[in-house]
């Protein structure tokens, strides 16, 4: 329990459906020793929600990875504004759109980089202002600074910040009850 404990507060929201729409993991990071102690559900299990799972980064000994709904961030990634944002940070973004190609590339440049790439605000579906607005002043002098920093609308990513906080809650709870991962991904209430 103390493994999952630690894990869980490790864990951004994972799926979980707010009034209309679904809210999906950004990241989480974990050591080494809890991904040995701890198994992840059979992917089969995931696949069939539309929920995937990507290694974006193996740093000595931690792991970057980003869970994910594939269709979800498919649509994100082929906005026009969101493609000309990927664009001139050199992504391949020409046709055919290839989800796999943009994740290989960001995972390459998480790797390449000091830090982490300002774009991967789009891969974790920051809105588009906001990651803009990061760019732009450099993470200094937002309006407000919850899961990411917000440069626009700041009521709406309040209301993002506190379905996130519930969606966390929640999936801790039925997690420290005993449901196992498999059946949280499951739940009717997140459901894709």
């Amino acid at each position: 329990c103390h493994t999952s404990k630690k894990l869980w507060s490790t864990i951004a929201p994972l799926p979980c459906a707010d009034s209309n729409r679904q809210i999906y993991s950004p990241s989480l990071r974990m050591s080494t020793r809890i991904c040995r102690s701890w198994q992840l559900p059979t992917p089969a299990c995931w696949r069939t929600r539309g929920i995937r799972l990507t290694i974006l980064c193996s740093c000595g000994c931690r792991w970057l990875l980003l869970v994910y709904h594939q269709s979800m961030l498919a649509a994100q990634l082929k906005q026009p504004a969101v493609v000309r944002l990927l664009a001139q940070a050199g992504y391949p973004v020409e046709a055919p759109f290839s989800l796999e190609q943009l994740l290989r590339c960001l995972s390459r440049r998480l790797r390449q980089s000091e830090g982490f790439p300002h774009e991967i605000g789009v891969f974790l579906g920051y809105p588009l202002e906001d990651v803009i607005g990061f760019c732009r002043h450099k993470g200094e002098g937002c309006k407000l600074c919850g899961y990411w920093k917000v440069y626009g609308d700041v009521d709406h990513a309040k209301r993002c910040f506190a379905a996130f906080d519930r969606c966390r809650d929640a999936l801790y709870a039925r997690l420290l009850s005993g449901s196992p991962l498999e059946q949280l991904v499951s739940a009717p209430e997140f459901a894709a």
